[in-house]
């Protein structure tokens, strides 16, 4: 597979720092079962019978969480293809700035790149709302 420009930037900038903000989450899912598990069978020393109620939602939250994370990954997936895009197009008009100016054909291209970003700003849009339904339904779950 081909790599262009405009990907090597975005990559460089953009993915490579979110890899390196979120590398704690590798430890998180690493360790979840085992403090699950830890967790309620301390629960069910302390506490008893009654734990199997939280047990329970514990059981029926985490479809509805798996479901939601697949929609933020697919949403994440799309937004680092729609900034793929945008960068690329900006660094062809980079490369040919000349022609660009010699043909006056900068607002075509101004309105081209309001347009793409425009697309940019619907999917994080989308990003940031399955972000908070995440975060609605990790705080409200056991």
């Amino acid at each position: 597979k081909t790599t262009n420009q405009g990907q090597v930037y975005n990559l460089m900038g953009q993915d490579v720092e979110t890899l390196f903000r979120q590398a704690f989450i590798l430890i998180i899912v690493a360790m979840f079962p085992c403090q699950t598990v830890l967790c309620f069978l301390l629960l069910f020393y302390l506490l008893g019978w009654p734990v199997t109620g939280g047990l329970i939602v514990f059981f029926i939250a985490v479809p509805f969480n798996y479901r939601i994370s697949n929609s933020f990954i697919k949403f994440m997936i799309l937004r680092y293809g729609a900034a793929d895009g945008r960068v690329k197009m900006l660094n062809e008009v980079l490369q040919a700035i000349r022609v660009v100016k010699f043909y006056a054909w900068e607002n075509s291209f101004v309105k081209k790149m309001v347009d793409t970003r425009a697309g940019e700003v619907k999917v994080v849009r989308q990003l940031m709302i399955q972000g908070a339904k995440f975060q609605f339904s990790a705080n409200f779950a056991p």
